[in-house]
């Protein structure tokens, strides 16, 4: 009995002892995510861009990517690299694995990690004017938006954001934010990317060749390339006219060929020759008339 007992008192002193270790796991990693987001926001801060204050979802403006250093964002998308690791790493705690509701919460913000991170790394690949690399990297974030959102309504509260404190507070109006985000800057990748080398996956513009599509519908409507070149920007085509010896050279070639047609009559043209027969075929022939 004594035996059982001395057991179970062990067991039970295991057990809390596993329960606070993970639970100084749980807050060491909540802080070096809060840490990680801290610094992503002190990086937008010196850049001068309008960067996530905190933990938010906010992202620089489109005026204001041209003038933010190259650097910024490679940095931010290593920062983000380890609060994915941090978040994966959480989540496969046992008291974030019982509780449901934080699950979905860790669940959510890891998704919308992977989004930020996939937006910022296509503007790493847009600055290089790799925009087909990029407009992939939207449809992966956009995907990942998602993910947030869906996570975000399986649980009617928010364990996280109801702690003290929120190392990484999180709504749905910042998920939809950053979705709507995305997809500006999508649209802004595409049309730099088919006003960079017409859209082609190749980033030589000087391979830019024209569509198939063109080579097709041109042979059955009439298309004002002028029209097309003003509304793309690119000015209308310098065609020089035709000079006055050229069209006398064109006419003359076509008096010429049609007075070489008339003159062969059919009385003129030769007629073929009969082929000669030899060899063996020919002394048959001669045997058998």
């Amino acid at each position: 009995m004594k035996q059982l007992t001395g057991d179970t008192v062990s067991g039970n002193q295991i057990r809390d002892t596993h329960f606070v270790y993970t639970y100084i796991v749980y807050q060491l990693l909540s802080r070096r995510i809060q840490r990680d987001l801290l610094l992503t926001s002190t990086l937008f801060a010196t850049s001068g861009a309008d960067g996530p204050k905190r933990s938010t979802s906010k992202r620089p403006d489109q005026k204001n990517k041209a003038e933010i250093d190259n650097r910024l964002f490679p940095a931010i998308v290593k920062l983000l690299d380890t609060v994915i690791q941090s978040l994966a790493q959480m989540r496969t705690l046992n008291i974030v694995d019982d509780n449901p509701e934080l699950a979905s919460a860790i669940d959510a913000r890891l998704s919308l990690t992977k989004g930020r991170r996939c937006s910022y790394l296509a503007c790493c690949y847009s600055y290089v004017k790799k925009y087909a690399e990029a407009v992939a990297l939207l449809q992966h974030a956009a995907i990942h938006i998602r993910e947030t959102i869906s996570s975000l309504s399986l649980s009617g509260s928010d364990l996280i954001n109801d702690g003290k404190p929120a190392f990484f507070p999180l709504s749905k109006d910042d998920a939809k934010e950053l979705e709507v985000s995305i997809t500006e800057d999508s649209f802004q990748y595409k049309r730099g990317w088919f006003a960079f080398n017409g859209g082609s996956p190749n980033a030589d513009p000087s391979s830019y060749t024209k569509p198939l599509f063109f080579n097709i519908a041109l042979n059955y409507i009439d298309l004002d390339m002028d029209k097309l070149r003003d509304r793309a920007g690119r000015g209308r085509a310098s065609i020089s006219a035709p000079t006055s010896w050229s069209v006398q050279e064109q006419v003359e070639k076509k008096v010429s060929t049609k007075a070489k047609i008339e003159e062969l009559s059919p009385e003129t043209v030769p007629a073929p020759s009969q082929p000669t027969r030899g060899g063996l075929s020919s002394l048959l022939g001669g045997w058998w008339k």
